[in-house]
């Protein structure tokens, strides 16, 4: 019986160092999945902060284009305005050539107009004077014949 009990108590020590072996190990393990979740903890918290970054960057990519398209649409409207404008521009500088050729002209009829009218107003003034005169001698013969009938009579 001593025998056996000999026999169990060394089975209980090998028993019991391999208990603390394993609990060592339990304990390394426990450590070591530990460690693994917190590295985890760290990579998700990584990926989460670059999914962060990533959907930012999206967002300021789809806002730029879109802001580049705004612009682009706008540059567009300006250009045909400009292109609208310039048109507008040689247009509007053809008429005015043509208008000041116009002008010219006008200008230079008024000045024969008013040299004829000049040219007229003398003329008719000569012609008042002549009529003036033609007037006077009229008379003149007038108060001659009356004279002259007075004369007859008497």
């Amino acid at each position: 019986m001593e025998q056996v009990n000999k026999k169990l108590l060394e089975e209980i020590k090998v028993y019991k160092d391999n208990l603390e072996e394993k609990t060592k190990e339990i304990s390394l393990i426990k450590a070591d999945l530990d460690n693994c979740e917190a590295e985890l903890n760290k990579e998700r918290n990584i990926y989460i902060s670059l999914n962060k970054e990533f959907k930012s960057m999206i967002d300021n990519h789809e806002a730029e284009i879109k802001l580049r398209l705004q612009f682009e649409s706008k540059l567009n409207n300006q250009t045909s305005i400009f292109k609208e404008l310039e048109s507008r521009f040689k247009t509007v500088s053809k008429e005015f050539v043509i208008n000041n050729e116009r002008q010219k002209e006008l200008f230079d009829l008024l000045a024969q107009l008013r040299q004829d009218n000049s040219t007229i107003s003398a003329r008719n003034n000569e012609l008042e004077l002549e009529n003036k005169v033609l007037v006077e001698k009229f008379k003149m013969n007038q108060q001659i014949v009356e004279q002259m009938h007075a004369s007859k009579e008497s």
